[in-house]
């Protein structure tokens, strides 16, 4: 039966497979044409008179039809509004793409029916130091369809950022390769790309703090040493800030310091690679005076016991670093009695408008360890009984993780005299189950200097 109408209609449905992550997207293609459909787009070829695309929140219309790579007013063929539909669906930007076509005389309308991929990653430009953020983004959105700093996490996309990332090392005299790696918390679902030039030697100069005004410079300069002659990586100078600038601020009373994503500036370049100058912003915020602390969950030590172990007075600004030390000391005095899994959490209140920040202090003690079995290892068996019969803690006795320090000091009356000593090799084996510890205590005669 031949064609009555001069509208003809085809879809296409792109069904994603399940690549390998970062390798070209697999497609499967479905054709199926509506009753009467028995001959391929009419000859001649029909020209494109217009595009309409639906169904996408994250992109226009304007920007999908540049990436399927139709033109208007160009001739176009059912095989090329095929390929354009497995270009969308091989970005993995899109969970499904269809599409339809109307033709009137030598002119043809295309319809394309998309829906969004569920979920894309944040892209991450770890250290491409000869550009400025923004101005990497303006270029890869230029060089990229449909690239607006996310990526899904399968799809071509990867691929063809890592390639435009060469091209514009290129065009600075770079010679270096691109790696993209996926990036998450241990065990748990990747949350972004990132993206990092290798090959090229990146190397920390110095270190610049910008919005630092209640922390000395020289302080912050002494912090930042362990930077000085690393290799640069973003990710890292923000972890280091993180880590090793946040107790600088904490113990001064300045608990909302925050730290902006750092920047590089190439101040050297040669045979030894490129040298930078790395900013931190720092945003120091409020300054915090103690309020109260209160403590909760404590039953073997009261109250007023446990304040004598805090060391951070009330109406001075809060030394958060202080407190925690001071709180591992608490814990240290748990284990002390037998409760080795104790452990206290910080809970701060702060009040903005006062300045002020109130603790309360959640003490989970946990359950009562007692003494296992003591093993010696090294001596003669005499000199192993004497060492066990002069050990304080017995079988069935509540543990005492700090009393072995004290068992080790004086455990040289019970040993034979050697010329340089003896070396003590200390192992503890905690079972939940019973709660009891074990300890192993070797001798060993240390070598002649």
């Amino acid at each position: 039966m031949g064609i009555t109408s001069d509208e003809q209609r085809s879809s296409l449905k792109v069904a994603l497979s399940r690549p390998r992550r970062f390798l070209p997207l697999q497609l499967l293609v479905m054709l199926s044409l509506c009753p009467g459909w028995a001959t391929p787009l009419a000859s001649p070829p029909s020209k494109l008179a217009g595009v309409r695309v639906t169904g996408s929140r994250n992109f226009t219309e304007a920007e999908i039809v540049r990436a399927s790579g139709l033109a208007v007013g160009k001739e176009v063929s059912e095989v090329a509004l095929k390929e354009a539909a497995g270009r969308l669906g091989a970005t993995g930007l899109f969970a499904e793409v269809k599409y339809r076509y109307t033709t009137h005389g030598p002119d043809l309308t295309a319809e394309f029916q998309v829906s969004d991929a569920p979920k894309l990653l944040v892209c991450k430009f770890e250290n491409f130091v000869w550009f400025t953020d923004e101005e990497l983004r303006s270029k890869l959105r230029a060089q990229v369809p449909l690239f607006k700093g996310e990526v899904p996490p399968t799809g071509n996309q990867p691929d063809k950022l890592s390639t435009a990332l060469e091209g514009l090392l290129k065009t600075r005299g770079i010679k270096g390769h691109v790696q993209s790696t996926p990036q998450g918390r241990i065990g748990g679902p990747v949350e972004a790309i990132q993206f990092r030039v290798e090959g090229v030697a990146i190397l920390i100069h110095q270190v610049e703090f910008k919005g630092a005004a209640q922390v000395d410079a020289a302080a912050l300069q002494v912090a930042a040493q362990p930077l000085i002659a690393r290799d640069y990586e973003q990710s890292a100078v923000a972890a280091f800030a993180e880590s090793d600038l946040t107790p600088l601020y904490g113990q001064r009373g300045y608990l909302r310091v925050a730290f902006g994503g750092p920047t590089a500036r190439i101040v050297k370049t040669g045979g030894a690679g490129t040298s930078v100058a790395v900013t931190i912003a720092i945003n120091e915020g409020p300054r915090y005076r103690l309020r109260e602390i209160r403590w909760t969950g404590n039953s073997v030590f009261p109250a007023s016991e446990l304040a004598k172990s805090i060391h951070v007075a009330s109406g001075e600004p809060v030394n958060a670093t202080q407190l925690q030390m001071d709180l591992e000391g608490v814990q240290d005095a748990y284990a002390a009695k037998g409760y080795l899994l104790a452990a206290i959490t910080p809970k701060p209140t702060l009040d903005h408008a006062a300045r002020s920040a109130s603790y309360e202090l959640q003490v989970r003690e946990g359950e009562l360890f007692r003494m296992g079995k003591l093993e010696i290892t090294g001596v003669e068996p005499f000199r192993a009984e004497a060492l066990k019969k002069g050990c304080r803690l017995k079988a069935g006795d509540a543990y005492d993780k700090s009393y072995w320090k004290e068992f080790i000091r004086d455990s040289g009356r019970y040993l034979s005299v050697t010329p340089s000593g003896w070396k003590v090799d200390f192992k503890q084996s905690v079972y939940e189950a019973g709660k009891t510890v074990d300890v192993t205590i070797g001798f060993l005669p240390q070598a002649k200097q």
